[in-house]
């Protein structure tokens, strides 16, 4: 953190509040998405469990992104790991922009379960 006093007044960088403000959003979002899925998969639970179930789903979420965090930061740590990701990213948007005819295989019409369920296979 870039800190610097002034007359007694700590001042903060812009670019800091910057990242901060990025990661705050990006923070809600995952938080969001957490939400979402804890919900769907305490839905069918009586109501007594889905409590629980809601406070160890929002702890869980919270565990496992504090470690993959710091994962993440001991992995961007490492020699040429920034690069490789480059890399990666450079091939995907290659094959996204390749003009290429789309990959062989069957065309079928997409459906839902619902419609795909209710008729036999001929």
């Amino acid at each position: 953190m870039a800190a610097t006093s002034c007359y007694g007044v700590a001042s903060v960088e812009r670019g800091f509040l910057a990242s901060l403000g990025s990661i705050v959003l990006v923070d809600l979002l995952l938080a969001g998405d957490n939400a979402v899925v804890i919900a769907m998969a305490v839905r069918a639970l009586p109501p007594r469990r889905r409590r629980a179930g809601i406070l160890l789903g929002a702890a869980v979420a919270v565990a496992l992104r504090i470690a993959l965090t710091f994962l993440v930061a001991q992995l961007l740590a490492a020699r040429f790991v920034k690069l490789a990701g480059g890399v990666l990213i450079l091939w995907v948007a290659a094959k996204l922009f390749r003009e290429d005819e789309p990959a062989a295989g069957p065309e079928r019409e997409a459906r839902s379960r619902r419609s795909s369920s209710s008729r036999s296979p001929t």
